[in-house]
């Protein structure tokens, strides 16, 4: 037996990280199972540290984020995805209780650098430039920051107080912001201010209306105008009886808000089926169980005074809406467009060299760049998916090639590690349920715009964190290096996580790699 353990084996065994699907998902590039990893040891501040290094607003992603993260989590496959959301939202919440901070950073590189907007994108690229020394201004149109985040979702889905705690922390960290100061040219602007780059993030907030006859006496508008007068407290008059017409989430956001006010008869009208709207299927319920009606496979052809001219439609074997002639009618007192929203980017078109596409979106090269050196652009007005979680990731990125741009060099992304999927786990775990956050009633819920999903307790947020297969990343479970005959593997004695293989004693069994749940140990080829 000696001579076996002393002979070199053709295999040894490693301890590799990859990259966890939750991860490589995440448009904000959070590092998921870091820091859950630490909330699970109760080490809630280092696990918030972690995520503030990617995202600045926790508490608000914890709520609005579409949890991209839960669709990618192998979990998936054994029973149900780990609440992510949950324990990001309370890690964030509990930030803004204990009033945590973020690193302040006294350098002064001498840079100056203008961000117009501050919705997600910009406020996100400012926290970074700033924490990397540079001199940062935001410009902003609106008389409050938040952008989208404050006038386009509304408070029952993100509370103020925590929207603006987060915004809040961003801002003590040296940045300078004026508000209902609108850019009209960005040139001038660039050169008058002494700025070294610009950031644009000006969001996408106009309403894309259609085209249709109208001799009325109703109120006609967007939904973007709407919510912005909500977040405002600007009111319109919408009378008793209000029709939404369109089918994705700004719609449910109109209606059910609408509903909150005082609108007793709410109708939204789409010209598909159900199926096909591009709402979530939760907000859809939400909203009928507060007492919104959905009309579908009608179009809007017509508005004379208060009577609406509804078109029937149907679908053809492609699964697209055509019109089959017929026509109804149905009134209203209000109709507000919830069709989509673009960039009001036409004061773009005097700069040489920036490209508008027909949508109004810029077009930016991979550094987020315009076509004229040292205007970037980022978030809704750029031509990827548009979500908070996607324009914040955007803003960190932006800075990091604003950086780099400013220092006359290239910024690179380290490569990514090897994808991990569940057939390279080795898991004993019991199968469990994902915790399921407590809501407000409807008939509660309509009230008042008081937030409808409820807080997660400790207790709740522990457990989930438990649940995480910590896929393809170490976390300490002891059972490589228990079973390891030839003990030639080193372990951490804080928090049992190894911290070394003695490849040259190591005898290539396979055991470790046969035991480990979270595929973390490798077995290679010498």
């Amino acid at each position: 037996m000696k001579d076996v353990l002393n002979r070199q084996s053709k295999k040894y065994a490693t301890c590799a990280k990859r990259l966890p699907p939750c991860n490589n998902i995440c448009p904000a590039g959070e590092e998921i199972q870091t820091w859950i990893g630490l909330a699970k040891a109760k080490k809630f501040w280092e696990a918030w540290d972690v995520i503030t290094q990617k995202n600045p607003f926790p508490a608000i992603h914890g709520r609005v984020c579409y949890h991209y993260c839960e669709t990618r989590c192998n979990r998936i496959q054994y029973d149900e995805t780990v609440g992510i959301h949950c324990i990001e939202r309370f890690l964030g919440d509990m930030a803004l209780t204990e009033n945590w901070s973020l690193p302040a950073n006294d350098k002064k590189t001498g840079k100056k650098i203008l961000v117009v907007g501050a919705g997600p994108a910009g406020l996100s690229a400012a926290c970074y430039l700033r924490l990397m020394g540079h001199d940062v201004t935001i410009y902003e149109a609106l008389p409050k920051p938040g952008g989208t985040m404050l006038v386009g979702i509304p408070a029952y889905r993100l509370p103020r107080e925590v929207l603006f705690g987060e915004i809040e922390r961003i801002l003590k960290t040296g940045i300078k912001i004026e508000y209902n100061r609108k850019v009209e040219d960005v040139i001038k602007e660039k050169q008058g201010g002494g700025f070294d780059a610009v950031f644009l993030a000006i969001g996408a907030h106009l309403g894309k209306n259609v085209a249709i006859q109208m001799a009325n006496n109703c109120l006609v508008t967007d939904a973007a105008d709407y919510l912005r007068g909500v977040a405002l407290a600007v009111e319109h008059q919408l009378g008793s009886r209000l029709v939404v017409y369109g089918g994705g989430n700004t719609a449910i956001d109109v209606a059910r808000t609408a509903r909150r006010l005082g609108v007793k008869e709410i109708t939204v009208i789409y010209h598909r089926t159900r199926d096909k709207m591009s709402a979530f299927p939760h907000e859809i319920e939400d909203a009928l169980a507060e007492g919104v009606k959905f009309t579908y496979l009608r179009s809007i052809t017509a508005l004379n005074r208060n009577t609406l001219t509804l078109g029937v439609n149907e679908l053809d074997e492609k699964g697209r809406s055509k019109s089959t002639g017929v026509i109804e009618t149905l009134e209203t007192d209000a109709l507000i467009f919830a069709l989509s929203q673009i960039p009001d980017s036409e004061f773009l078109r005097k700069i040489p060299g920036i490209e508008l596409q027909s949508n109004g979106v810029v077009t930016v090269d991979n550094f987020f760049m315009t076509g004229c050196r040292g205007i970037f652009a980022g978030g809704d007005m750029i031509p990827y998916d548009r979500s908070v979680t996607a324009a914040v990731g955007q803003g960190r990125r932006a800075a990091q090639h604003i950086n780099a741009y400013l220092n006359d060099t290239v910024f690179s992304q380290d490569p990514y590690p090897e994808l991990i999927h569940l057939d390279r786990l080795h898991i004993s775990a019991e199968k469990s349920s994902k915790t399921k956050q407590a809501v407000l009633p409807a008939e509660v819920s309509v009230t008042s715009f008081a937030e409808i999903v409820q807080d997660c307790s400790q207790e709740e947020i522990l457990n989930e964190a438990e649940r995480c297969f910590s896929c393809g990343n170490c976390f300490g479970c002891g059972k490589c290096y228990t079973i390891c005959p030839v003990k030639v593997i080193s372990h951490s004695e804080i928090d049992g996580k190894v911290t070394g293989i003695n490849t040259d004693k190591c005898i290539g069994c396979g055991k470790c790699f046969k035991v480990c749940p979270c595929g973390a140990m490798v077995i290679i080829d010498r």
